[in-house]
């Protein structure tokens, strides 16, 4: 969500200005030769109170996109049509942690404002919006942008490196989610047999520890703080891959397990496929 902020009327989405739940639409975001397209189903894009949607249908008051690269200090707010609501950017200008704030503002000035399930602190107020007030703060997408990143052939080793530990001697393997990709660190008997079995086995490696690892990565973003400022933890390359490769799959929503096996396609079956077969070799 967008940080709560002090506004002289009630903004739809800002603390508690609203009553009721805030209808999010999704983003979708697709790279393809050189072009950065951003859009949004037209059925979907409405805030979920009639009076603000009333306004957008009269065209006193629009839905804007705020698109926001720290990396390279682009900053730039688009309108965007309710009919056809898609933004194209050059490739050039996006890369790394983006922000998206998706706000509705008034394009005109609206008397007797008083949209519905509004907080019973304001009574029976009405308002006067001029051209420009914001009416809605909706949501704060973070994403990770990368031309050259495919999210419909990502592997894992898009998001995991393998490295031994060798300041332990016993134990189990455990994950590093602190830099550009997850750090799986194995003990020293374990790094012997997960150089063995991946080279010979690779799908047996995808059931017993890519699978495990990357339920615990989708467990960290769904626990991230959604008001993180500037999209902090977007700045993992892991991170911003994990999500896209999540919402080209349309697996938002998803439980984690689920999610894991549908991204690595099935790894416990295929590891047992290849043991059956090699067993069958024998």
């Amino acid at each position: 969500m967008i940080k709560i902020k002090s506004f002289p009327i009630p903004v739809l989405g800002n603390s508690d200005d609203f009553n009721g739940n805030l209808t999010i639409p999704a983003l979708l975001h697709t790279s393809s030769a050189g072009i950065i397209l951003f859009e949004f189903d037209p059925r979907l894009l409405n805030s979920g109170n009639t009076a603000i949607d009333n306004c957008v249908s009269k065209k006193e008051a629009q839905w804007f996109l705020r698109i926001h690269c720290a990396r390279t200090f682009f900053r730039k707010e688009y309108p965007l049509d309710d009919q056809d609501p898609k933004i194209e950017l050059n490739s050039d200008l996006l890369d790394g942690a983006v922000v998206c704030e998706l706000f509705i503002i008034a394009t005109s000035k609206i008397n007797n404002y008083k949209p519905d399930k509004i907080n019973e602190d304001y009574g029976a107020t009405a308002f006067n919006v001029e051209k420009g007030m914001v009416l809605g703060v909706i949501y704060r997408y973070k994403i990770y942008i990368e031309p050259r990143f495919d999210p419909m052939k990502a592997d894992a080793e898009s998001f995991f490196i393998f490295k031994e530990d060798k300041t332990i001697k016993t134990g189990s393997f455990y994950l590093d989610m602190t830099g550009d990709k997850i750090t799986v660190n194995f003990y020293r008997d374990e790094w012997i047999l997960i150089n063995e079995f991946n080279s010979r086995v690779p799908d047996l490696i995808h059931s017993c520890v890519i699978l495990p690892s990357l339920v615990e990565a989708i467990q960290e973003l769904e626990g991230e703080d959604e008001d993180e400022d500037e999209a902090e933890g977007e700045s993992r390359m892991w991170v911003g891959r994990l999500r896209s490769v999540i919402a080209a799959k349309k697996l938002d929503g998803k439980d984690c397990l689920e999610i894991a096996q549908k991204i690595l396609e099935n790894p416990t079956l295929r590891s047992l496929s290849k043991v059956q077969n090699e067993l069958a070799g024998e």
